[in-house]
């Protein structure tokens, strides 16, 4: 849900810049960086992953979620990715339009992933 998942990118927010905040890295190519990036970890052999996030999320860029639904469909590996239309960084509403898909699809969504992966 929404989370960073290549620190080797540049962020919307420099407040949330994991990179020197978490990591202490001196640049974006800092080597701990790419060892601490989900993307570099995308295997065949990954575990089901389902990535949710809102396309108007000023915290963490919705590309972040694109580039590790990418890196796991380049590699064969099990992903069910969904965009929420009108939201920000946890799902808050963005605009005037509603959240689509709402928070109860979004629940149940996870839900079956859930009962489907652990089954």
């Amino acid at each position: 849900l929404y989370g960073p998942a290549d620190l080797t990118r540049d962020f919307i927010n420099s407040e949330l810049d994991l990179s020197k905040l978490v990591f202490q890295a001196k640049d974006r190519s800092d080597p701990v960086l790419s060892i601490a990036s989900p993307v570099t970890y995308a295997r065949a052999s990954s575990p089901p992953i389902l990535i949710i996030h809102g396309e108007d999320d000023q915290l963490v860029s919705i590309e972040q979620s694109v580039l590790l639904n990418e890196s796991l469909k380049d590699v064969g590996a099990p992903v069910h990715f969904i965009s929420v239309k009108n939201a920000g960084h946890g799902f808050s509403q963005t605009g005037n339009k509603p959240v689509d898909p709402g928070w109860d699809e979004i629940d149940n969504v996870i839900v079956n992933f859930f009962i489907e992966t652990l089954r």
